[in-house]
């Protein structure tokens, strides 16, 4: 079958519909057109002048870090937006896509790495599926993405959120299993149901990994 044969097939008698696969690529859509919109009128980052995105960095860089690190990251952003509003498209460009890789994979990675942390069997059946992830090159999977959905930020998009996922499960997962397990069925002992135990205890503990 085409791409186009896939995407128009009908669910109850072949294998996919057009529905799931505009519903799956809808949340990169929806964030692409938030963040990356080129229209005049539109607040995104595309419509912004090199200095403000350049001030963004040196605060984050500065609350996040060190004022050293934020002063080298507004650097560097001031540098490309001198080279010319062409080359400043391009950036702004990748600066979105890293933004809406960073919080889709940020979104499923830490939930998911959470649940693997406190359930052993979630972990045990998740684990072979990462080291998978990890070992098959990221561009074996922009070959299924472009397929159905074509090439673009989209499917760029998705192709790095595959490879960049594990990492984000994995640490995740060894940050709450390296919580003291005293300091765990101390809460419990004093009452604490298994929700306050996981944001008052783990997470809070396991934020450093």
């Amino acid at each position: 079958k085409t791409a186009y044969e896939i995407r128009n097939c009908d669910w109850s008698s072949d294998v996919c519909s057009s529905d799931l696969l505009d519903a799956f690529i809808w949340p990169f859509e929806f964030l692409f057109e938030l963040i990356m919109n080129e229209d005049e009128g539109a607040t995104s980052i595309m419509s912004l002048p090199w200095y403000w995105v350049a001030i963004v960095f040196f605060l984050i860089g500065a609350v996040v870090r060190t004022t050293r690190v934020g002063i080298m990251a507004a650097t560097l952003v001031a540098a490309c937006g001198l080279l010319g509003p062409d080359y400043w498209s391009e950036t702004t460009k990748t600066f979105g896509m890293i933004f809406v890789s960073v919080l889709l994979c940020a979104v499923i990675g830490i939930p998911l790495g959470v649940l693997c942390g406190r359930v052993d069997s979630v972990w045990n059946s998740v684990r072979p599926v990462l080291d998978a992830m990890q070992v098959v090159h990221p561009f074996v999977y922009m070959l299924p993405f472009i397929f159905f959905w074509g090439t673009g930020e989209p499917a760029a998009t998705m192709a790095t959120l595959v490879f960049a996922l594990p990492p984000l499960v994995r640490l995740t997962n060894l940050g709450v299993r390296q919580v003291p397990s005293d300091v765990v069925e101390a809460s419990r002992a004093f009452g604490a149901n298994e929700f306050r135990v996981l944001t008052d205890v783990q997470l809070p503990l396991a934020r450093p990994a």
